[in-house]
């Protein structure tokens, strides 16, 4: 679904249902001065990291062009991710309606585990206690622009089990649950990733 929309078609975007979207020109990805686009961003990002410290997990947030597809309402749908070990799921998401409630499957080589997540609404802020991930201080209506009235998107995370093997994550069956991004935390960097040391120094 079209989550946003620009300040100049404030009436196109539909995230709740009813016509509210969030303003696309205060979301990333942001636009920079090179013709390279950067689509991930820390959790927590443009808010005060002294009040918010957790920058080391991103998510990655999908182009905000007219029409762009930019966040999934959540009907059950499976997604396959890399089969491996990790020891968290990180959910950028929002409800568009009130606390929404669902059940997460964690799919593994052998096995699956239904993990339940309570998600906040985007125009009322953290109920429950959540990280905030990203908040823009006005939000878009049919009407134009609600100035003052902000819209969020939060961080949820999920502990998995890293002795196992996670081969896929089937969503919600609540489509008022709107995610934006999943992102995976492995328990390392793996060697592959990680940068050589420099010469002469100590490990």
């Amino acid at each position: 679904l079209a989550s946003q929309w620009g300040e100049l078609m404030t009436n196109v975007g539909d995230f709740d249902g009813k016509g509210g979207s969030f303003p696309a020109e205060y979301m990333p990805p942001d636009a920079g001065l090179s013709d390279e686009i950067k689509h991930v961003y820390p959790s927590g990002y443009q808010i005060d990291l002294q009040d918010h410290p957790d920058g080391r997990i991103s998510f990655f947030y999908p182009g905000k062009l007219p029409g762009a597809k930019n966040a999934v309402a959540c009907a059950g749908q499976k997604t396959l991710v890399e089969k491996g070990s990790y020891v968290a799921l990180h959910i950028l998401c929002a409800s568009s309606s009130g606390v929404a409630k669902g059940d997460i499957s964690l799919n593994y080589g052998n096995g699956a585990q239904t993990v339940s997540i309570e998600v906040s609404d985007w125009a009322t802020g953290p109920a429950k206690g959540e990280k905030v991930a990203l908040m823009t201080r006005h939000r878009h209506t049919n009407g134009g622009d609600a100035i003052g009235k902000a819209c969020y998107l939060y961080h949820y995370t999920i502990p998995l089990d890293a002795s196992r093997t996670l081969t896929s994550v089937t969503l919600p069956n609540n489509p008022n649950i709107k995610i934006v991004d999943l992102t995976l935390e492995r328990p390392a960097i793996p060697t592959f990733l990680a940068p050589a040391p420099e010469k002469g120094s100590r490990e």
